[in-house]
């Protein structure tokens, strides 16, 4: 009996292998967990990347190619499909977010106050705001204190920031800082199994012309090691004025990392609307019987249907 109750000196963290059967045995066999798609369908041949519980997902684009425009639609998606989102707003004013999604709601500008009341109680339902007013910017310290509270007292299970280089004293030469920055951001959404999006900025050197990818990514590479997904959007500028180019694209949002395992790395083309500020996916068919397997959220997006 006193050898049952003995334990040993190893460190700890030190595990047999075969300590983590019951855990083996729940990721094969236990209920799948499954994360929300991006709301556009996902071209042939790839599979549309899901934001997991758990997960850091960087948004990387030039200034001026549209990441505010779409992260609240994706803020708008998830919310259509159940889950509570906080916005900690750097780069824009929370009204002014909010406007922005009132907009994309009703594919155009509030026709009167009816109509602006109308979807901000749809958005009431699953948006909160991380909003520091006039200064634009805030420690992470607070950002996170805010997120755990809004997680355990509201449900929250999305959190998003635009953008990660407004943070309080975190200069963009300060790459240690940023590294240890965003290893906390990994280490809140892993310990409450929630989703955070980061948008980031590439180096002032990237060509306009050109897809930003891992690569151009402002400050610590590190960053990018410790984030489980990535992607960029891309504005099709040269199209706009008229010039000859391969892509005939409005925009690409480009997956340049992926750590979900078989997962094939996603090119979405995408054209602006100007009507409701959004992007919709070029190569969409538009029609569910089209699409075995998906259906369509009530904010036009898509959502992959699954036997588990």
């Amino acid at each position: 009996a006193a050898l049952d109750s003995a334990e040993t000196l190893d460190p700890p963290g030190l595990r047999w292998a075969g300590s983590y059967r019951q855990e083996i045995l729940d990721r094969w066999f236990g209920p799948q967990i499954h994360g929300i798609p991006l709301p556009w369908f996902a071209p042939p041949g790839r599979s549309a990347l899901e934001l997991f519980p758990g997960e850091v997902t960087i948004l990387l684009g030039i200034p001026g190619h549209g990441k505010t425009n779409l992260l609240l639609q994706l803020l708008n998606h998830i919310g259509a499909c159940g889950m509570r989102s906080c916005l900690a707003s750097f780069e824009v004013d929370g009204w002014d977010s909010l406007a922005m999604q009132q907009r994309m709601i009703l594919g155009h500008r509030p026709a009167d106050t009816e109509e602006s009341n109308t979807a901000q109680d749809r958005i009431e339902e699953y948006m909160i705001l991380l909003d520091e007013g006039k200064s634009m910017t805030a420690p992470l310290s607070r950002v996170l204190d805010s997120w755990t509270y809004a997680h355990a007292r509201y449900g929250c299970g999305m959190f998003a920031m635009d953008s990660f280089m407004c943070l309080d004293k975190l200069p963009m030469d300060d790459f240690e800082g940023q590294k240890q920055a965003m290893r906390q951001i990994v280490e809140f959404a892993r310990a409450r199994q929630v989703h955070v999006i980061t948008v980031m900025h590439p180096n002032k050197a990237t060509d306009p012309k050109r897809m930003p990818g891992m690569y151009d990514v402002i400050g610590a590479s590190p960053m990018v090691n410790l984030c489980h997904n990535g992607m960029s959007l891309w504005r099709n500028i040269a199209r706009e004025h008229g010039e000859s180019t391969k892509e005939e694209a409005d925009n690409v949002l480009e997956v340049w990392k992926c750590r979900t395992i078989g997962r094939a790395l996603a090119r979405y083309r995408l054209r602006y609307e100007p009507g409701p500020g959004a992007f919709a996916a070029m190569d969409d068919p538009m029609e569910d019987a089209a699409n075995p397997g998906w259906r369509r959220a009530n904010d036009g997006g898509w959502i992959q249907e699954r036997e588990n």
